[in-house]
């Protein structure tokens, strides 16, 4: 196979995975959250219940994070095996890492502003279960299996998947340094979201405050 045809078939290749992202990205996350509401846990069950619901919703607010950690794990292999003199491969590298850089700030914030606005949304769903006996702390353990575990599968599957590519594609053995680089980007953007989804705590209960007085 000469040069040309194996850059094709690496593009071809390519092609097809990113759009197989988005085509069976819902479709993955409900079925990985269906077998999870069978479970003693309250707040997984009704984080699952909640993705089940809306699982189109739910892939949205990761799907370009999917798409950039693939392109990432990829071009992360792709740069370190084409050496230290090819500035080309380097510049894409350093690009790519911006802009995955940048995506997580951007999911980091919608995340922090859509939890924010459904603490208000569900008040009335929250106060009954509080009234019900749930737990007070379970409601951020909601939120963290609603969001967290599909921006898990959204990078670091999709990273992973990236990587594996790259590592074919590779003319020259690959270096562990891209890969770790991948992860400490991948580590620091989960990170924001943890923090974005701390911020709401306050809010939620400023929220059952507010409904406990206006019941008093």
């Amino acid at each position: 196979m000469s040069d040309g045809d194996y850059l094709v078939t690496v593009a071809v290749i390519t092609s097809v995975m990113i759009g197989s992202v988005y085509v069976v990205g819902p479709w993955v996350l409900q079925l990985l959250a269906r077998p999870a509401t069978k479970t003693r846990s309250a707040s997984t069950l009704l984080a699952m219940r909640r993705i089940l619901d809306d699982p189109r919703a739910a892939w949205r607010a990761v799907g370009a994070l999917a798409l950039l950690s693939f392109i990432a794990g990829f071009v992360s292999v792709i740069g370190e095996s084409s050496g230290p003199d090819d500035w080309f491969f380097t510049d894409v590298v350093t690009g790519v890492y911006i802009t995955i850089g940048f995506g997580f700030a951007v999911t980091a914030l919608s995340t922090l502003m859509n939890q924010s606005s459904s603490v208000f949304d569900r008040a009335p769903e929250t106060h009954a279960l509080a009234q019900t006996g749930f737990p007070t702390r379970m409601f951020g353990m909601t939120r963290f299996n609603q969001v967290v575990r599909p921006l898990f599968l959204a990078t670091v599957v999709t990273g992973v998947l990236g990587v594996a590519l790259g590592s074919l594609a590779a003319t020259e053995g690959v270096e562990p340094a891209g890969i770790i680089r991948l992860a400490i980007v991948t580590l620091a953007g989960i990170g924001l979201t943890l923090l974005a989804l701390a911020a709401c705590e306050p809010l939620e209960r400023h929220v059952l405050a507010a409904q406990r007085r206006r019941n008093d």
